[in-house]
């Protein structure tokens, strides 16, 4: 997209009255050019964007919004995004509409960036600049500082007594977040992030699906420029894994064609969308019984920029991005939501949490039906743990806790005679050998073992001053490496170490 602004056809600003407020509207032909602002007349600037992929246009910096405030202009309430696609919204191109209102008589650069606003100007990859000539204060018809509030739904009666608190990320079933890049295909990405997760919680296997084999056969849809849920590909052939077919359309274009035949892998037994508005109650029953859902969010500023906590402040309901809801959490009335750009955005690398009804969220939401019936839940764990073998084997190892299925208690064996039942217990070993460390994780519906070995091996000096051989390790020698036994002459090197500076190592 870089440059584009460049090519458009050169036009003059128009003008344009709506509720009272009279606009001089500004497009991407005005590069460059200088806008003049009556005091009745407000300025508004229409410019290409693709919200569902992140990007938007932004000041070029902190300091830009600061002395536009103090100076000539203000913005007038948040951005507004018309789809180019209307009838099929999710991921399609647009225009996003700023406005600003004037604060005096003076001159000012409007200086906007397209850019991911949480990755900065240094990715960005378009540029705007106007020179504004504002002739007085705004004297029009006032503007709405926020989008309406959208009423949030209400929740109905439901076969099953949820609990407060639902994560499937907590629980350890989704896969890492990808990023979609420039391209417009959040529909594609939010299928496969569904699909991935309802594998892992079914079959607990890891798996990586492709995106771009949606993007290029799915002909209801339009590749990089937007489309709907398109969990019946997975439905009518099974997934095509990444390995297979890499995701390859990051600069937005959707490169590819539909080959004739794929290697299909794994198949749901069907899908299902709950509603065009479901309930919040519906929502979370599906995916307590099904796995994460598919669902439309209207991607805006507030989105775009979120970096922590509950997301509260609504964009409106213009849905135009795709993303999966995960779980929920009644204290804080939020989702969990899964999003595609990246690691670095939002939180637990690639995580929000959203309140119930902000910003459409929800919005047709659907989800697979991986399997006849149901998810379990009452399941025992499955334990697994992993360790974090320290450079000094004197030093603390680190285990962690990795089972899955919600354990409620942990005991461990550390092969050495000590044990412990905290989660994620640290041990210090005394003497060299090979440990079996056993976890033991334990819920209400039973209990799992895991078992591994650990080596640790220590070096004493007894005396004032000995030699470690190397490469021959395991030995001191107080004569020096010459008396190491099994050691290559001409490899060795002798290090010396006294009793109060000797490192205890781990050589495994």
């Amino acid at each position: 997209m870089k440059n584009s602004l460049r090519l458009v056809v050169l036009s003059l600003a128009l003008s344009g009255s709506m509720f009272g407020q009279s606009f001089v509207r500004v497009t991407a032909s005005q590069l460059n050019q200088q806008v003049t602002l009556h005091a009745n007349e407000a300025l508004e600037v229409r410019l290409p964007s693709k919200p569902s992929s992140g990007y938007g246009w932004y000041m070029r910096n902190s300091a830009d919004q600061k002395r536009m405030q103090q100076g000539v202009l203000k913005q007038a309430g948040p951005y507004e995004f018309v789809s180019d696609i209307p009838a099929a919204p999710i991921g399609a191109p647009g225009t996003q509409i700023i406005k600003f209102t004037a604060l005096g008589r003076g001159t000012t650069t409007l200086d906007l960036v397209y850019m991911r606003p949480w990755e900065g100007i240094n990715t960005a990859t378009d540029f705007f600049s106007a020179q504004i000539v504002s002739e007085g204060s705004y004297t029009g018809a006032p503007f709405s500082t926020m989008p309406a509030t959208p009423v949030k739904q209400q929740n109905k009666a439901t076969r099953t007594t949820l609990p407060a608190t639902y994560s499937w990320l907590t629980l350890g079933d989704c896969t890492p977040c990808k990023d979609q890049g420039q391209c417009g295909c959040c529909w594609a990405f939010a299928s496969v992030g569904s699909m991935e997760c309802d594998v892992k919680i079914w079959d607990n296997n890891v798996r990586s699906f492709s995106e771009q084999w949606l993007i290029n056969c799915d002909l209801t849809c339009s590749g990089c420029n937007g489309g709907w849920c398109p969990d019946s590909m997975f439905t009518i052939f099974g997934g095509v894994y990444e390995a297979d077919l890499p995701f390859n359309a990051a600069s937005g274009t959707s490169t590819g064609t539909c080959a004739s035949s794929y290697t299909y892998h794994e198949k749901p037994v069907g899908y299902q969308q709950i509603a065009v508005n479901p309930t919040d109650a519906q929502i979370k029953q599906a995916i307590y019984d099904y796995g994460p859902v598919w669902a439309g969010v209207d991607a805006g500023n507030n989105f775009q920029a979120y970096t922590g906590g509950v997301m509260n402040a609504t964009d409106g309901t213009s849905i135009d991005h795709a993303i999966v809801l995960v779980g929920w959490d009644d204290t804080q009335s939020c989702w969990i939501l899964r999003n595609s750009w990246g690691t670095s955005w939002g939180i637990d690398n690639g995580y929000m949490m959203i309140g119930y009804g902000v910003s459409g969220v929800g919005n047709s939401a659907t989800y697979f039906e991986y399997k006849s019936g149901i998810i379990n839940h009452n399941v025992p764990p499955v334990a697994d743990f992993a360790v974090n073998t320290p450079s000094t084997c004197g030093g603390a190892v680190q285990f962690t806790d990795n089972s899955i299925n919600s354990p409620t208690s942990w005991a461990w064996n550390f092969g050495d005679g000590n044990s412990s039942v905290a989660q994620n217990p640290s041990h210090t070993y005394t003497a060299s050998g090979t440990y079996t460390v056993t976890l033991v994780a334990t819920n209400s519906f039973g209990n799992n073992t895991a078992v591994k070995k650990q080596f640790c091996y220590r070096y004493y000096s007894a005396g004032p001053c000995y030699y470690r051989c190397y490469p021959c390790r395991n030995r001191c020698c107080k004569s020096g490496c010459f008396g190491c036994l099994g050691c290559s002459i001409d490899r060795l090197v002798q290090r010396p170490y006294r009793w109060n500076t000797v490192a205890d190592r781990n050589y495994v």
